[in-house]
């Protein structure tokens, strides 16, 4: 009679101890998240050339960044993704190229979507995309941030050797709504531009706060040449020459002014005495009057 054998399957314990780790990592990693995106939510309004003076900041945004930009299962992805629109939520109209921005950006309605212009408003520049999803400008999209009475440019170029946009015309987005109050850009400003090879720009307005914008240049590309200069107050550089010109006309001025003091003198001196001596004579007809009388 053959003895039949029955081998029982042996558990592997090892693999579920794996499984168990992984899910509690998974669990904490969400958790990290959590904190890092609340963390960022209380300072949404922080410009993003800021954060690098911030390193607590700092590393909250480059980590969740990097985990958004590695995920690649769906579920994981939209999970994330979820979590940072149930924080940011109340943020409906956040402060173009901040941390609010980089998150809310591409979930803004404006009043450009539908038109050639929709990706290249400014609260889309530099915000977090899809990982695999492309919805640039089809020009060079910029912000010009509007401080201490001057423009700093920031542009949508990640990277300049591979992006394959016309680098000469540029949409440029300013925090002014109309032309009127538009200041126009500066010398030194237009330089900058120019040695970026911009040569034509489109410059597309709005008021912070909002998220409607309004077509400084009837959405037509201009020359830079043809934008409004903004003039400052900064004074015209004097060489050694001109200094000393300036110098020998004061000296002169001094001159011809104490002369003028000394003329002014003279001849209230020279009043005084006709005044005097028209007096004397009225004195003398007074009394011969007198005494004739």
């Amino acid at each position: 009679m053959q003895r039949r054998v029955f081998v029982s399957p042996i558990k592997n314990t090892s693999s579920r101890r794996i499984q168990l780790r992984t899910a509690k990592d998974s669990a904490f990693n969400y958790d990290d998240f959590k904190v890092d995106v609340s963390f960022l939510r209380t300072n949404a309004n922080m410009k993003i050339t800021d954060v690098a003076t911030n390193s607590t900041v700092s590393a909250s945004l480059q980590k969740v960044r990097q985990l958004l930009t590695t995920m690649s299962g769906e579920k994981t992805y939209d999970n994330l993704v979820g979590i940072i629109d149930e924080k940011f939520l109340d943020l409906v109209t956040p402060i173009p190229y901040t941390i609010g921005a980089q998150f809310k950006g591409w979930k803004i309605k404006t009043n450009m979507d539908g038109s050639e212009f929709e990706p290249c408003v400014a609260v889309r520049i530099g915000s977090l995309q899809k990982p695999g999803y492309v919805n640039k400008c089809k020009y060079v999209a910029m912000y010009a941030d509007w401080s201490n009475d001057k423009f700093n440019f920031i542009n949508d170029i990640v990277d300049r050797t591979t992006d394959k946009r016309p680098v000469n015309q540029v949409v440029i987005n300013v925090p002014f709504i109309n032309v009127n109050t538009f200041p126009g850009f500066s010398v030194e400003e237009k330089e900058i531009l120019r040695s970026d090879d911009i040569t034509e720009v489109c410059i597309v307005g709005f008021k912070l706060g909002s998220n409607d914008y309004v077509h400084l240049t009837k959405g037509e590309f201009i020359a830079i040449d043809n934008v409004k200069t903004r003039y400052t107050s900064k004074p015209a550089a004097v060489n050694a020459a001109d200094i000393k010109v300036l110098e020998n006309f004061k000296a002169n001025h001094m001159v011809m002014s104490q002369q003028h003091k000394d003329n002014d003198c003279s001849d209230e001196f020279g009043a005084a005495a006709w005044i005097f001596f028209i007096l004397i004579i009225i004195v003398i007809i007074m009394l011969f009057w007198f005494f004739w009388k």
